[in-house]
């Protein structure tokens, strides 16, 4: 038998439509976001996916006062989530709606 370490292999271009998911332990349960976006101010955000979660938009994985301004670009939402999150990683997952 053979195991083949697919980590290496991650992409790291994030882009619209990209499932993030983001924890700074491992015993806690991480929380996951959809990356929306561009808005007509050419803002990009993460959607919370969690149930029970505060429906909304992000752009640091916390609740956001109304009226805040978005990320500018996805790599820029995606910093802005490493720089409060210890783990932030993207999700092979596909959105299903029911």
């Amino acid at each position: 038998m053979k195991v083949i370490d697919k980590r290496a292999e991650r992409n790291d271009d994030w882009h619209v439509g990209d499932v993030v998911c983001y924890y700074n332990n491992f015993s806690e349960k991480p929380s996951y976001g959809l990356i929306v976006g561009p808005t007509g101010n050419n803002e990009y955000y993460l959607a919370f996916l969690d149930s029970g979660a505060a429906l909304g938009l992000s752009i640091n994985g916390f609740v956001n006062s109304e009226g805040a301004d978005g990320a500018s670009s996805v790599n820029q939402l995606i910093k802005t989530l490493r720089s409060k999150w210890k783990y932030v990683e993207k999700v092979n997952a596909k959105l299903v709606i029911e």
